[in-house]
């Protein structure tokens, strides 16, 4: 049965609807989306919605048809995930459910006396953002700890102080700790969405809940003490400075509409607990007052207020100009108070919640029921134990607790909720998805098409669909049994690329050998995590470049999402860091004719080289060398990093020898006796033995003389037998017999004349 005390309310809200309506152009009212992309893209990223409005980009139910009601451990204050993902936190536990009620997993905070969990936040990683004692929790999708940030200092006491972060548009989490009600300030602190301090301020304390303007500046407002801790505070996001402006109030709850406007309850006591005026203002986005309403006391508004944040009054604020409180409706444009109703809900230390539709319809949790009004008519009301903040999913469900179930009401028509058992990655083997529907069917397409549209899409006839090539899978239910054209559920879409004859690429460094120390980088896979060793030491994951500092081998596989391994793949480094290049194709040494040298080479080196002092270039082909020259060079590995230094030394030597003696003119005058005479010659010569016969000796007759030669560096012996005195005789030298060192030979015919005395 409907409680007739809310009978007024109706009347009044049916008016007010139809006062703002006529009343206020579209210009005028907070008609654009609000641009903040910090929290999650979901229905309820965190405390009542998008930046504390209350306002819903979804339309809720129009009946009170109970889609479940699922027991749950304790009655919580709710988020809803990108994906549907319910998230629910309280004391010193955070939940998180499937869209159909069931558990996904739970975690337990740090549990101590005063332990107060509240509202969970979400960032658009789908990071699970929870503060309780001092300490700011980030909980991966999947339930597991992401990290923990511990500031340092505790509220004390049983009492609870609960408080939800807050974050920014680059991903900054700021959270503002109460500590107790004998602090002198609370502790207001940013971190990193590694969970990194990026600044912690001590602020008065008592503050409501932060929330983040426009312009990315963090506000809230202090509800505690005189003038010097009142007013709204608007803290600089990127190193905690802050002003304050308005001081002459006491801020309890504040909300920032789409446009930008900041709407906050406010009175002008100083004793916390006073509970006989308060109003409303608005607050323009250059801080100054817009406009202040009425006492709410004066049209029996039934909030109270506890002495400490123990949870804060709540005010909603919808995209049509109209501004809810537990039991007043207040034009957003000139702060006019519209109406309300004379029923006065008890509600203690938890404030009466306003969830909006986007088709205007309000949602409003009470002590007793949650009651569903649009246009000033009550829609339904379901009777229920206390319930707790309501929000309205993607779907249009309605979600909330009370005496320990989580309700989801929906109309009969809601959307079929399809289970996806898969997740994107890249894979070695073929792949299979598991998928059930509530209701319905379940249709796909693997073409990366709208499977609601597409004429490619496939009726899936089991509860699996198997992935066996690389492709972007979409999956959607239907169901047919609804009014109109069916209800499809949210499309799935996964991301899958299957390799399955995949093969490891190759490092930065081929196998080689060079001549300084290595960082070898491993090909990274989008979805693969690589494992490494050197030599036979123990696979360890790859996380950045290797360091190879003597001759290794590097072996290296992938793991694709499930687990499965590649082949290994290895490389061989030979590192020599006193590596002397081999020698040349014309070794050192003093020859009678132009070179051309031909230097080693080396597969993947490259050599450089320099003749004297000149400047070392490229080797491309043979050197030639016309004169004494030195040839300098060595080899650059692929790294740019270089081997020691070759030097080899070439002396061209192209003169013939010559005979010295001047007796081949006169005759040179000699002892009648044996002995040995010397030829002098103008270097070290030699004579192949078999050309010794042709060395003659005549005497002045004709006659031979028979005779002995020998050679020693630049001399020929000649030993003659004892011969007459005045015996002329004669050595001839033929030419081309005698030659140099480097094979020069004599040019031409010489012959000696000597008379024996």
């Amino acid at each position: 049965m409907v409680n007739f005390k809310f009978f007024s309310l109706l009347i009044i809200l049916f008016f007010a609807v139809c006062c703002v309506l006529t009343g206020v152009s579209a210009e005028e009212t907070n008609a654009t989306n609000f641009n903040y992309t910090g929290p999650a893209d979901s229905p309820s990223p965190g405390y009542n919605g998008v930046n504390g409005t209350g306002q819903s980009d979804y339309a809720g139910p129009q009946t009170n048809n109970t889609k479940y009601n699922k027991t749950i451990p304790s009655d919580l204050y709710i988020s809803i995930g990108s994906d549907g993902t319910i998230y629910g936190a309280k004391d010193n536990m955070v939940y998180a459910f499937y869209a159909n009620g069931s558990v996904k997993w739970e975690y337990s905070l740090i549990n101590e006396s005063g332990s107060a969990a509240y509202y969970p936040t979400i960032g658009n990683n789908e990071t699970i953002y929870v503060f309780t004692k001092g300490v700011l929790y980030a909980i991966n999708y999947d339930g597991t700890e992401k990290w923990r940030f511990d500031i340092g200092v505790k509220p004390t006491g049983a009492t609870k102080y609960p408080t939800s972060p807050v974050i920014g548009s680059d991903g900054t989490i700021y959270v503002n700790s109460y500590r107790s009600p004998t602090s002198t300030g609370n502790n207001f602190f940013a971190v990193t969405p590694d969970g990194e301090l990026i600044f912690n301020i001590t602020l008065p304390r008592s503050v409501t809940l932060p929330l983040i303007d426009p312009n990315g500046y963090v506000i809230f407002g202090s509800m505690f003490g005189s003038t010097t801790a009142g007013g709204l505070y608007k803290i600089n996001p990127l190193n905690g400075s802050y002003e304050r402006i308005l001081t002459d109030y006491r801020f309890f709850a504040i909300t920032i509409g789409n446009d930008g406007i900041i709407y906050a309850i406010v009175d002008k006591g100083t004793n916390a607990n006073t509970n006989s005026e308060k109003y409303v203002i608005a607050v323009n986005t250059d801080g100054t007052q817009k406009w202040i309403s009425e006492n709410l006391f004066l049209y029996y508004y039934s909030q109270t207020f506890p002495s400490a944040p123990r949870t804060s009054p709540e005010l909603s604020v919808s995209n049509n100009g109209l501004i809810y409180l537990s039991n007043i409706i207040i034009d957003a444009n000139s702060g006019n108070i519209l109406g309300s109703n004379t029923h006065n809900a008890s509600v203690g230390d938890s404030a009466e919640n306003i969830a909006i539709g986007a088709d205007g319809t309000i949602y409003v949790a009470e002590s007793s029921r949650v009651s569903a009004y649009r246009n000033g008519v009550l829609l339904w009301s379901y009777e229920v134990e206390g319930a707790y903040n309501p929000v309205i999913g993607a779907d249009g469900t309605l979600y909330f607790t009370a005496g320990g179930q989580l309700y989801a009401i929906a109309d009969d028509f809601v959307p079929p909720v399809v289970d996806v058992d898969g997740d994107s990655g890249t894979y070695f083997n073929n792949v299979t998805v598991k998928v059930s529907v509530d209701k319905g069917v379940i249709y796909y397409t693997i073409d990366g098409s709208d499977p609601r549209t597409s004429p490619t899409r496939i009726l899936l006839t089991g509860s699996e669909i198997i992935v066996n090539e690389s492709c972007v899978l979409r999956i959607v239910g239907y169901d047919a049994d609804v009014v109109g054209d069916g209800q499809f559920s949210n499309v799935t879409v996964l991301n899958y690329v299957i390799r399955n004859n995949f093969v490891p690429g190759n490092p930065s460094v081929s196998s080689g050998s060079y001549y300084n120390d290595l960082k070898v980088s491993l090909p990274t896979e989008n979805g693969l995590k690589i494992y490494y060793k050197i030599d036979n030491g123990n696979y360890m994951v790859y996380n950045g470049p290797i360091t190879i500092g003597k001759s290794s081998s590097l072996s290296y596989y992938y793991e694709d999402a499930s687990g499965n391994t590649s082949s290994v793949k290895s490389f061989s480094y030979t590192i020599n860091k006193n590596y002397v290049p081999g020698n040349p194709s014309i070794a050192s040494g003093a020859y009678n004719k132009n070179l051309k040298v031909s230097l080693p080479k080396q597969t993947g080196k490259t050599l450089y080289y320099k003749v004297g002092s000149g400047s070392y270039k490229v080797y491309t082909s043979p050197i030639t060398v016309t004169k004494t020259s030195t040839i300098s060079y060595y080899f650059k590995d692929t790294l740019g990093k270089n081997s020691k230094v070759k030097t080899v030394k070439y002396t061209i030597d192209k003169t013939s020898p010559k005979v010295l003696d001047k007796n081949t003119k006169s005759y040179k005058k000699v002892r009648a006796k044996k002995q040995t005479l010397k030829i002098r010659f103008s270097e070290s010569i030699k004579i192949n033995s078999k050309y010794l016969k042709k060395l003659l000796v005549k005497n002045s007759k004709g006659k031979k003389i028979t005779v002995k030669f020998a050679v020693k560096n630049n001399y020929l012996y000649m030993k003659v037998p004892k011969i007459t005195k005045k015996t002329k005789y004669f050595l001839t030298i033929p030419k081309n017999i005698v030659s140099d060192k480097v094979g020069n030979l004599l040019k031409s015919k010489v012959t000696l004349r000597y008379v024996s005395v």
